[in-house]
């Protein structure tokens, strides 16, 4: 399923096969991602308009009582497609969005991660743009032998701080500047209970910016409980009639 630069969401009692509609008890399996949610820059030339509020960050989106399995299959997305980045193997990636939440999933044998919460790397020209994720409430949810082959070329940053293994929730750890060295605060990722069978941590924050910026400082963050928290529950999209 991929959802970009869209708010007011939900994805529920979804499963999802090789073509992708949206059905009630539909199922996604052996692909190279199964839900993408990505918030990306819309770069405007001088000769289009647009209505302003499309530039505002996803935001109110849920997904919830889906099964995401088995998606293993290598990216054959075209060269230069911002899929095309998407790691093989990735459950549910969540990219640059705001107020998301995850819940009653079952989420099992996704070879590089259940979830991935990234930024939005390259530069954008609007300067609204928000390319850091936030409030992302994820409970609830089965996790089951997700991480046990990562993909080494799209999820290198991945790879490269964890050995074997990878844990089933994983969240590169970007955050605006004032909060990394500490002088604000702000809810980025926030877990409840999710069942996981693994004897290995269940969470990663992967500290990308400890790693880049200080490096002989750098250290996973493996501590569900740091993340353990309650956000607010979104509610059912409302169509309201003309």
């Amino acid at each position: 399923i991929y959802m970009e630069n869209s708010g007011n969401l939900g994805i529920i009692l979804a499963l999802f096969s090789t073509v992708v509609f949206i059905f009630f008890m539909f199922e996604v399996m052996t692909n190279t991602d199964k839900v993408n949610k990505l918030d990306i820059p819309i770069n405007i030339n001088e000769e289009q308009t647009f209505d302003p509020k499309i530039s505002i960050s996803d935001n109110s989106i849920t997904q919830q009582n889906n099964i995401v399995r088995n998606n293993d299959t290598e990216n054959f997305a075209p060269e230069g497609n911002i899929v095309g980045n998407t790691p093989n193997g990735t459950g549910i990636m969540v990219m640059a969005n705001q107020f998301v939440e995850i819940k009653n999933n079952e989420i099992k044998n996704n070879a590089t991660a259940g979830i991935l919460i990234a930024s939005y790397q390259d530069e954008a020209e609007d300067k609204n743009y928000n390319p850091i994720a936030s409030n992302i409430f994820i409970h609830g949810n089965t996790l089951i032998n997700n991480g046990f082959n990562v993909d080494k070329v799209r999820a290198s940053p991945i790879s490269e701080v964890i050995n074997g293994k990878a844990p089933d929730i994983i969240w590169d750890g970007v955050v605006p500047l004032i909060e990394w060295i500490g002088l604000r605060s702000s809810k980025r990722i926030v877990l409840g209970d999710n069942y996981s069978d693994s004897n290995t941590p269940v969470f990663a924050n992967l500290k990308l910016m400890t790693k880049f910026l200080i490096s002989s400082l750098h250290k996973v963050d493996t501590s569900y409980e740091n993340y353990r928290g309650e956000l607010e529950s979104i509610g059912p999209v409302i169509f309201e009639k003309d």
